[in-house]
């Protein structure tokens, strides 16, 4: 179309909407980040059905 357009590209977007590949960048390059980890949707079942969880993880 060749719209210009200001911000970062398809790429870099979809990379930041992603937490966990966000948080593996940045620890890569030592960008210092918080202590947490990303569970798999059939994990995250798992764990709730255990648990006996009814609020959504995060």
């Amino acid at each position: 179309m060749g719209i210009k357009y200001t911000g970062c590209g398809p790429l870099s977007s979809g990379m930041a909407m992603d937490k966990g590949i966000t948080k593996m960048v940045f620890e890569a390059k030592g960008v210092p980040t918080p202590k947490g980890m990303t569970l798999e949707k059939m994990i995250a079942a798992a764990i709730y059905q255990t648990m006996g969880w009814t609020f959504r993880l995060l």
